[in-house]
């Protein structure tokens, strides 16, 4: 994995500078064999890959939280069938209860890593946005400090909290809001990034959040039966 860094990087640069069209005809095998190709390689060497990436990405985090301000990043998506709690159980029971690292990591190709820590927290490696380097953080939706966390009673379940870097320095957080409808369910999926970042850094997220919150969704329909 680690020869193919360079590559990595020039797709990356090209995806977000270019656009090239893709052929996804053989997307979700692309997405399941990529996934495990992570799990079979093992957590430790995943951090290895990108342990060069984590040392830039800690410090670039600890420069742009201490601008006290926040950028969002959000994006509205809808199912026709489940519900709102349904999901939201789902996704603490793959996320954290059950440490399903497959469910999370096949969800979206911009995953390293993520694994559930009890109670409520995700230990997760990332790319993140119009990022080409990833970042590792912490996710604790116990506690949401600091943020402009919005709590809206049309949108009961919520999940938010705040993410540290390695050094333990909030540097974003979620504030992911969902409703059940009269056919389906909504989720008003939102992230918080340093407000210092580049403007791509927010508005790319938005294909991340896409991407891996229409896989979670799939997969909790195609697992309950909905």
């Amino acid at each position: 994995m680690s020869g193919n860094l360079l590559a990595a990087y020039v797709g990356d640069l090209s995806a977000l500078l270019i656009r090239p069209p893709e052929d996804i005809s053989n997307i979700v095998q692309e997405r399941n064999l990529l996934a495990d190709t992570k799990i079979k390689a093992g957590d430790a060497a995943m951090r290895q890959l990108v342990a060069t990436d984590l040392l830039i990405t800690d410090q670039a985090s600890n420069l742009a939280a201490v601008y006290p301000q926040w950028a969002i990043s959000e994006i509205d998506i809808f199912s026709n069938r489940g519900t709102a709690e349904d999901f939201a159980q789902w996704f603490t029971d793959h996320a954290i209860s059950l440490d399903d690292e497959r469910s999370m990591l096949v969800a979206c190709p911009d995953h390293y890593l993520l694994h559930g820590i009890r109670p409520d927290s995700q230990d997760v490696i990332e790319v993140t946005g119009g990022a080409i380097e990833a970042s590792h953080f912490v996710i604790d939706y116990s506690d949401s400090r600091g943020l402009p966390i919005v709590v809206d009673p049309d949108f009961p379940v919520r999940f938010s909290g705040a993410a540290m870097n390695s050094y333990g320095v909030v540097i974003g957080g979620t504030n992911h809001r969902m409703r059940t409808l009269a056919q389906g369910f909504q989720v008003h999926a939102a992230i918080f990034f340093p407000a210092a970042l580049p403007y791509w850094f927010i508005t790319e997220h938005r294909w991340h959040l896409a991407c891996e919150f229409s896989n979670w969704i799939e997969a909790y329909i195609a697992q309950s039966g909905h």
